[in-house]
């Protein structure tokens, strides 16, 4: 089901806060990232083809921002890339 704008933020921002307990219940980080990819792949399936960029970007933003990856795992699948 297509999330909104809103939702999709929503969404982002839980992953966001949820980093220290994924990093505690993985209990090491190959098993971290592949948490993440999972998730990532669920929000990125909720959005819709106008939003699917901004999805994409944000969690490009949070993946790195929060050391979950080096780099964004997310890179060259935005359309406008």
């Amino acid at each position: 089901m297509l999330r909104t704008r809103s939702e999709l933020d929503q969404a982002v921002f839980q992953l966001y806060a949820a980093v220290p307990l994924w990093r505690r219940e993985c209990g090491s980080e190959p098993a971290l990232r592949a948490q993440y990819r999972r998730l990532f792949d669920d929000v990125l399936g909720s959005a819709s083809d106008d939003d699917f960029d901004y999805v994409v970007y944000q969690l490009g933003e949070l993946a790195v921002s929060t050391g979950v990856f080096p780099t964004s795992p997310l890179d060259g699948m935005r359309h406008d890339a």
